[in-house]
C-alpha cells in the first residue's frame, strides 16, 4: 500500500471508512481518427457502483467494490463530443468511448 492510501486510512473518522481504502485500475488506451477508447479492469463491480464524468477534457472514474474504491482521472486536449460519450460494463472490464468531435471546414464571406 503506497503512502496515499496509507494516509487515507488514517485520517477516517469511523472504522467503517478505516477499512475503505482506494486503488487505481488498470487501463488500456487507444486512440484512432473518430474517438479515444479505455479499457478499465474493474472486477466484480456493478454498473450502478460506476460513476462517471466529463467536464472540460477530463474524465473521471470511480467505482466501488466491497472496501474498495476505484479511482482514476483521464486528460485530453482533444475536442470531444460531450453528447456522445459512452460506456458499458461487460464481465468486469468498462469500455468507455469518446468520440472526437469532427472539425469541418467552411467557407467564410466577407462583407
Amino acid at each position: 500500500m503506497n503512502q496515499e492510501n496509507a494516509s487515507t486510512q488514517s485520517e477516517a473518522t469511523t472504522p467503517a471508512q478505516a477499512e475503505r481504502y482506494w486503488a487505481t485500475p488498470p487501463v488500456d488506451v487507444f486512440e484512432n481518427e473518430q474517438e479515444i477508447l479505455i479499457y478499465a479492469d474493474l472486477p466484480g463491480v456493478k454498473k450502478e457502483d460506476v460513476h462517471l464524468s466529463y467536464e472540460e477534457g477530463t474524465v473521471k472514474l470511480e467505482a466501488t467494490f466491497g472496501p474498495r474504491t476505484y479511482k482514476r482521472v483521464f486528460e485530453t486536449q482533444l475536442a470531444l463530443d460531450a453528447e456522445r460519450i459512452g460506456a458499458e460494463l461487460k464481465h468486469g472490464v468498462l469500455t468507455l468511448r469518446l468520440p472526437k468531435r469532427q472539425r469541418q471546414a467552411r467557407a467564410i464571406q466577407v462583407s
